[in-house]
């Protein structure tokens, strides 16, 4: 009887683990990215950025700008067999009209992110409120 159950276990946890791993790549392929941040009661004015990124084996990786200069951004990481996503976003701040502080300087914050076969959307975690629309192509 313990045998069967061991067993039963092993086989279960197999095929859990192997259907997992296989959704974690229904999310792969290039997508589109529209980030829109209104302006906020402090005066800073409101701005988008349209920028694309790739999923591959579930992992998501988009820039914005070129990496390591002013007004730049890096969204990345993984998406769940769910649709569900926590990204870290990193970048060097543009223009001081979006920002409180000197152009070229440091930021990041956390995106919570929902997709679905071709669409996903996602918020800003803390700080400034901003929206973002994912799109498969």
């Amino acid at each position: 009887m313990r045998l069967r159950l061991a067993i039963a276990l092993a086989l279960a946890t197999a095929l859990w683990s192997g259907s997992a791993v296989a959704d974690a790549g229904s999310f792969d392929g290039h997508w589109n990215v529209l980030a829109l941040c209104p302006s906020t009661p402090n005066g800073l004015a409101a701005y988008n950025y349209q920028f694309s990124g790739d999923v591959k084996a579930g992992v998501f990786h988009a820039q914005q700008g070129t990496p390591g200069q002013p007004n730049s951004l890096s969204v990345d990481g993984p998406i769940q067999s769910d649709g569900t996503a926590k990204f870290a976003a990193k970048g060097l701040t543009g223009n001081a009209l979006y920002t409180n502080v000197p152009a070229g300087s440091p930021y990041g914050y956390d995106i919570t992110a929902k997709f679905q076969a071709a669409r996903g959307t996602g918020e800003r975690v803390g700080g400034r409120s901003c929206s973002y629309t994912f799109t498969r192509q």
